[in-house]
């Protein structure tokens, strides 16, 4: 007669209660053997205590003269062979056969219980039609978890048998668009490589938007977006270098005409304190391909010091038919200026005026007053200008 299915499963469990069984028993061979183990070397290192050349070895192991050394180096292998028999007996094989067995039950254990791994599967990008760009960001495979026997998953790790997965060429009709793509219509396709008994458990990502053109592009310049920052005490000599300075960009034609540029985010960026060349990301832009993706940056950093200079003052925002006359008649300006340019700053650079619309009279004096300084001009390669007074006396006298 034909077993049901409950005697199967009943037997099943009985095979299983079995297995356990054996392991408790390999469990108590193994601590016998272990304490038979500890009794073997215990007498291994007393036989080897009780004789003279076993102490003669050991303290000429210590300090060995050169004759005595050659000596040692005789005995070793006679020492060697003494551990060798007192281990490799009857007892210490049939400790290590049950030892390979137990492990044996152990792994045969682990590959019948049920596990969750996750698997990378390829997307094949190859059968889409001729002449078709996309152009977001598609990820080269998709995780999937996968829940089943050990067993079965180590047959899926190492064998391989999950195969990639491709996109459906007939999504692809029109001249340019977007599509959306559930990944689980995807993992599909691999449901005849997978066993009865597995289970899909999570995909990601859970969706797939794909831009594509019919390679529909157009050249654009690449742009640095902000001021790349350096640490203190350090700035940026001239201006950046960019390799590539342009770059294609695949779109839609919708999205193609409101592009004029691509950028690199200098935020992004971390501080410098050297001249340095490094490869930055270009921004991404949705459903944008960019090519190529990356730009070099190459710039030139140098240490700022301080300098001083004596600039004489001049005057706006003065009357008509009167001169303004400043006490003293030139100030000095503070300022920070890359080291390889101290020597190339000079006072003509730099443009100092006193602002009479800016005066403030003096009660006491009315005919002498104060005038605020500014700093009308100075080169762009200097920074944190000030101005050692920022007030100065002055008087006005009637011109002919």
């Amino acid at each position: 007669m034909t077993e049901n299915k409950f005697e199967k499963s009943r037997k099943g469990r009985g095979v299983y209660k079995i297995l356990l069984a054996n392991g408790k028993i390999v469990e108590v061979i193994f601590s016998i053997l272990l304490s038979r183990c500890e009794t073997i070397f215990s007498t291994c290192l007393s036989n080897a205590q009780s004789k003279p050349q076993s102490i003669q070895l050991c303290s000429r192991l210590r300090l060995p003269p050169t004759r005595e050394k050659l000596q040692t180096m005789r005995r070793i292998p006679k020492y060697s062979s003494f551990i060798l028999k007192k281990l490799c007996n009857k007892q210490t094989l049939i400790f290590l056969f049950f030892l390979s067995l137990s492990t044996a039950f152990w792994f045969l254990q682990v590959l019948n219980e049920v596990h969750e791994e996750e698997f990378d599967l390829r997307i094949d990008q190859k059968n889409l039609p001729k002449g078709i760009v996309i152009t977001s960001d598609l990820p080269a495979s998709l995780r999937v978890s996968i829940k089943d026997r050990g067993a079965t998953l180590l047959n899926y790790k190492y064998n391989r048998t999950l195969p990639d997965l491709t996109l459906d060429p007939s999504l692809f009709t029109a001249q340019e668009g977007h599509i959306r793509i559930l990944t689980s219509e995807l993992v599909k396709q691999i449901r005849p490589s997978l066993s009865a008994s597995s289970q899909v458990t999570s995909i990601k990502p859970d969706t797939l938007d794909i831009y594509y053109n019919h390679g529909r592009s157009k050249r654009v310049p690449v742009r640095l977006l902000g001021d790349i920052s350096t640490a203190n005490g350090y700035t940026i000599i001239g201006k950046e270098r960019l390799t590539p300075d342009s770059a294609t960009v695949f779109a839609t034609q919708a999205v193609l005409d409101t592009i004029s540029a691509v950028y690199i985010r200098a935020a992004l960026l971390p501080a410098f304190k050297n001249s340095s060349s490094i490869v930055a990301n270009l921004h991404a832009i949705r459903g944008v391909k960019i090519t190529p993706s990356r730009v070099k940056i190459s710039f030139v950093v140098d240490r700022l010091v301080e300098k001083r200079l004596t600039v004489p003052i001049g005057s706006i925002h003065v009357p008509e038919r009167q001169l303004l006359r400043t006490f003293p008649s030139q100030t000095e300006v503070i300022f920070q200026v890359p080291m390889s340019l101290y020597r190339s700053i000079q006072p003509s650079h730099f443009t100092v005026v006193a602002d009479h619309s800016q005066a403030s009279p003096n009660e006491d004096t009315p005919e002498s007053a104060k005038c605020r300084l500014v700093v009308l001009k100075y080169p762009s390669v200097v920074s944190h200008v000030r101005l050692a007074e920022n007030e100065v006396e002055y008087i006005l006298e009637k011109t002919n």
